[in-house]
């Protein structure tokens, strides 16, 4: 196994101790939180869905991109929740059972919309590809609901060591996803170096930026739920993103991987400032219920 195999798998692993550390925190209503409001839940997969996919289409249609950002770019469209959104969301004014939910739902949707993709990809690239259905749910089950739901069956059953492991195990998490992603970087940066001039970089900011427009639209009137849309319609799931077109594309792997490093780079400075913005214009009520919270 290559360097880079080895680099995405602990990418990859860092990943589930970071939902582990996220399902020890989280309980069941949290989870059937968006179940409660359907019409946010179908604004949501709308957004997250349909605008994002065709998005990334007129994206790739736009701008005259290589094969790996195409292929990275419709694959993260179809990506799930990341993990390590909802401690920001809360930190902005979003909420975390929100993105509990999404998570959840998302996971399962993907089994049934990566297929598809692979399909639209064939038919754009012209070539055979196929992902088989196992990979899929095995890519699932291992970065979302395998560790969500085993961190959320300890909270259940033994809160109280929940409790006690919930920070060490995101910190481990944490401190692996950096130095994963800080390797995947360095093997990946002669790529990324390449990428930057070649309008990728332009491409993904659009994403983001487009992303993050349509879910603060979509998320309604109350500001709890636009921030958390709009942040996880402009966010993807790295680790599904980079399992499942680096397996229909095994050839591009590496430079898949590039672009998802330069994604998670650009997206993070995009978000920054609207980060910012919806921390100081939340609402004081969600102030004081965050205090409360904190007291408690």
């Amino acid at each position: 196994m290559g360097i880079v195999r080895v680099t995405i798998a602990a990418f990859q692993t860092s990943i589930f101790l970071v939902v582990c550390g996220l399902g020890l925190k989280t309980d069941l209503g949290d989870v059937l939180f968006l179940f409660q409001r359907r019409s946010l839940l179908a604004r949501s997969l709308l957004a997250m869905n349909v605008a994002m996919p065709l998005l990334a289409m007129l994206i790739t249609i736009a701008f005259d991109l290589p094969v790996p950002v195409q292929v990275a770019l419709l694959f993260m469209a179809l990506s799930p929740v990341p993990s390590l959104l909802p401690p920001r969301q809360d930190r902005a004014g979003g909420t975390s059972g929100y993105a509990c939910g999404l998570l959840f739902i998302e996971a399962f949707l993907s089994i049934l919309l990566v297929p598809v993709t692979v399909m639209l990809l064939a038919g754009i690239f012209h070539r055979d590809l196929a992902v088989p259905l196992p990979l899929v749910i095995k890519v699932l089950l291992m970065t979302v609901l395998l560790p969500l739901g085993a961190g959320m069956l300890i909270r259940r059953f033994a809160r109280t060591h929940a409790d006690r492991l919930k920070e060490l195990v995101s910190a481990a998490g944490s401190f692996l996803l950096f130095v994963s992603g800080a390797l995947l970087l360095l093997l990946t940066l002669p790529v990324v170096i390449h990428m930057i001039g070649n309008g990728t970089v332009l491409a993904l900011a659009g994403f983001v930026i487009g992303g993050m427009v349509i879910g603060h639209w979509a998320g309604g009137p109350e500001h709890a739920d636009r921030t958390t849309l709009a942040l996880v319609t402009a966010a993807r799931h790295p680790g599904v993103a980079i399992s499942i077109s680096g397996a229909a594309f095994p050839a591009q792997r590496k430079a898949i991987a590039a672009v998802v490093v330069l994604y998670l780079l650009t997206k993070v400075v995009i978000l920054i400032p609207y980060n910012a913005w919806r921390k100081r214009t939340r609402p004081l009520v969600h102030n004081r219920n965050l205090q409360s919270d904190s007291v408690a």
